[in-house]
């Protein structure tokens, strides 16, 4: 697969998921047919991306999904800062009229879900017609502040937020 020989030099949206490792263990899981999407400049693969289609009933056509499957139950662990994984050179700016060009030949709507916020901007800039649908924020934990505190992530973690942790482990 290509992926594997590029992915180890490329860059993916600040995700492990994108990368080689994580997208081999996706697809390791999957039932679902998956398209990989090359976007070329000139003869050059500059950005790559698998896609899995879906019959949407709903608007009547072919729906693509980046590193989804569109059904609800394969979807539930969903890729976070989701994106293209791209040639250190290029930009998502860039990439995407290549993802767009490919996409408008083949499916009647993509959906980019769970995309980091670089890569949703520069879907927003872009000259195609786009549609936000939800934006939600993302949760994180700072590990390096963690590590640099030496203590323990629920040391640091209010009352509430401790037990409601606790809770979940029993």
């Amino acid at each position: 697969m290509v992926w594997h020989p590029i992915g180890a030099t490329w860059r993916a949206a600040p995700t492990a998921v994108a990368s080689c490792p994580g997208i081999g263990c996706w697809l390791a899981c999957l039932d679902a047919e998956v398209t990989v999407f090359q976007g070329r400049k000139g003869e050059m693969i500059v950005c790559l991306g698998l896609f899995c289609a879906k019959n949407e009933g709903g608007f009547g056509g072919e729906a693509a999904y980046l590193h989804q499957t569109g059904g609800s139950e394969a979807d539930r662990i969903a890729i976070e800062y989701n994106g293209l994984l791209l040639d250190p050179a290029v930009t998502a700016a860039r990439a995407l009229p290549a993802l767009y060009a490919e996409a408008a030949n083949r499916w009647d709507a993509i959906f980019l879900r769970g995309l980091a916020q670089d890569f949703a901007d520069s879907v927003a800039a872009g000259t195609w017609p786009a549609r936000l649908r939800a934006k939600a924020p993302t949760v994180q934990v700072d590990l390096a502040a963690l590590r640099s505190n030496d203590g323990s992530y629920l040391e640091q973690r209010s009352a509430n937020t401790r037990g409601q942790i606790r809770r979940a482990i029993r």
